[in-house]
């Protein structure tokens, strides 16, 4: 019987595409921020891993512990270490978005493909692009389905009213508790909250007010309230957050909050439908 000629190229660029789809759904789905390098660097990596796996001698790492050690890896370089429930969402959504993308190009396979098998390694004798365009229609439909999940009750039970005082003023803003939302203070590590400008207006004067109005982080020193800039990443853009300090920050309706908390000033909508004003970090709730 004729063995299955397997050339490395194809197998090395279609596994660098499929993995590069597949992590950066997983950034999107789990709202984990990064940068492109990391996400070329793992894929490559993932890649290089399926190219190996077709040496007969490498058999040891179809062992599920190999595989499960090399997918967390795999999701550590595509995505800085914030705290172990984050690694643990990483992985989670990693392994529903692959298994996604599995049964999307074996279905792709019946009608565009013929398959090679080489000690249980899947080998695509086919097109890049038919695995691209069936990977990228399984992330769309991952999305649609994960935004068609959230019912209304769940909306309910996360949008909370954070009441803020500071030198004897306060407001109520209404916020979502945001698991995306692990952003602390680096040197106190408060817990950080986001809210829009147009929410906290009553707290501050006309100085303060020009401030958080302004891209310039100058004149803080001419202020009668605590201010901070913390680093903020996004997406893999890098910016300064205007921060201030609030005297209290407590969530209504909570039996026990963490009122010693930081509160992000941003100039913009938070929300496209008004439905909140602020995001809640999830550390804030005991």
């Amino acid at each position: 019987m004729q063995q299955p000629v397997i050339y490395v190229d194809i197998l090395f660029l279609t596994n660098l595409a499929i993995n590069y789809i597949i992590l950066f759904a997983v950034g999107k789905s789990a709202r984990s921020a990064t940068r492109q390098f990391r996400l070329i660097l793992a894929s490559a990596l993932g890649a290089l891993y399926a190219v190996v796996l077709f040496y007969p001698h490498m058999m040891f790492l179809f062992h599920a512990f190999f595989k499960l050690v090399f997918s967390i890896l795999l999701v550590l370089i595509a995505f800085r270490f914030e705290s172990p429930k984050r690694l643990f969402k990483n992985v989670v959504y990693f392994y529903i978005i692959s298994f996604a993308f599995a049964g999307a190009a074996s279905f792709a396979n019946q009608y565009f493909t013929t398959i090679k098998v080489n000690n249980g390694v899947v080998y695509f004798e086919s097109s890049i692009w038919i695995l691209i365009l069936s990977c990228i229609a399984a992330y769309f439909l991952i999305t649609f389905f994960l935004k068609l999940t959230t019912t209304r009750y769940q909306k309910e039970k996360i949008i909370k009213d954070l009441l803020v005082t500071l030198n004897g003023r306060y407001v109520t803003i209404k916020g979502i508790v945001d698991t995306g939302n692990s952003l602390c203070d680096p040197i106190t590590k408060k817990p950080v909250v986001i809210a829009e400008l147009s929410q906290v207006l009553p707290l501050f004067d006309e100085t303060e007010l020009n401030f958080f109005r302004t891209d310039t982080i100058e004149g803080d020193a001419q202020m009668n309230i605590p201010i901070k800039l913390i680093p903020y990443q996004a997406l893999g853009v890098r910016s300064m957050l205007k921060c201030f300090v609030p005297d209290s920050a407590v969530v209504l309706g909570e039996q026990q909050t963490k009122t010693d908390l930081i509160i992000a000033v941003k100039n913009e909508k938070l929300s496209q439908n008004g439905e909140f004003h602020a995001i809640l970090n999830p550390l804030m709730l005991s």
